[in-house]
């Protein structure tokens, strides 16, 4: 009903097609996330791959896409959307989760993988050195002992926090 009703109001607004206009691409917006909140995710990714043009916020645009990608199990085209995320802000902590899930890596090595390629791109990036270090959290104190047999692994991948194999240990 919501979305019938968005619709309508939509079509009422007299905004050319190669026209961009703020409140009208927020109300294109608007009406997307009603879709995902209805779970119309294959409907929430063709309406805003049709309104790309005439939405503002293009990086709200990719995020929605990829989302929706993942959603809908395309995880290859969701995984380039998050490379040219993380490649935009390699900051962003969800750009990173969302390639994860994309990429779906099978081991700790799978894992680490990923973030080391991230921090060979974006060499003044804090966040492709730091997010491996949760995982640490995750695996527990039997994931510590299994960390420190990949030492030079570990150490590459956190250069930028000058982790030593002695402080591990000492936490053991």
């Amino acid at each position: 009903m919501a979305l019938k009703l968005l619709e309508e109001f939509r079509k009422t607004q007299q905004i050319p097609p190669n026209k961009i206009d703020y409140e009208y691409s927020e109300l294109i917006l608007y009406q997307n996330q009603v879709m995902r909140e209805a779970d119309l995710f294959q409907e929430s990714l063709e309406h805003i791959e049709t309104y790309e043009k005439q939405i503002c916020d293009k990086l709200m645009v990719e995020e929605i896409k990829g989302e929706m990608l993942l959603k809908l199990g395309r995880l290859k085209e969701a995984s380039d959307i998050y490379r040219e995320l993380i490649d935009r802000n390699a900051e962003n902590w969800y750009y990173y989760e969302g390639l994860e899930r994309a990429l779906q890596p099978r081991t700790l090595e799978d894992r680490l993988q990923v973030y080391e390629e991230i921090s060979k791109r974006h060499l003044k990036a804090v966040s492709p050195r730091r997010l491996p270090l949760n995982f640490v959290t995750e695996l527990g104190r039997a994931g510590f002992k299994s960390l420190l047999t990949h030492e030079a692994h570990l150490v590459a991948v956190n250069q930028a926090f000058s982790l030593r194999l002695t402080y591990f240990t000492g936490l053991l």
